[in-house]
Order: structure tokens, then sequence, then C-alpha cells
């Protein structure tokens, strides 16, 4: 299964390119501390359901491996 077979991971994908894009099509003059504020929330929030999200997809590694 690719990432874009996954409707979760699409969605996730959509949801970062959105926020991102809202980030750089702000103006200069428009980022204030309440801009930063509400941005590093949401880019926070995306962060915690990468990590979870990648961290589901990977198997652990079987106990005595012999290494």
């Amino acid at each position: 299964m690719t990432p874009t077979d996954d409707p979760d991971v699409t969605t996730l994908v959509l949801r970062t390119q959105a926020i991102l894009l809202a980030i750089d099509n702000t103006p200069i003059p428009d980022m204030d501390a309440p801009f930063y504020q509400h941005y590093f929330e949401e880019l926070r929030l995306l962060v915690d359901e990468w990590l979870d999200t990648a961290t589901a997809r990977i198997s652990p590694e079987p106990a005595g491996n012999g290494q």
C-alpha cells in the first residue's frame, strides 16, 4: 500500500499542504503574534498526527533477533 492509497494519509497530506500554503500566502505585515500562535499550534497538531501515523506503520522488531 502506498501512502496515497490510504485515505487518512491523503487527508493528512492535503491538510498539511493547505496550512503551509496559507502561511506562505500571508503577507509579512499580517504576520503578528496571533498569526504565529495560531499557525504554530496547527503545525504542532499536524506533526503529532504525522508522528502517530508513522509510528503506527512501523512494525516492531521481533524479540531475540540476535543483535
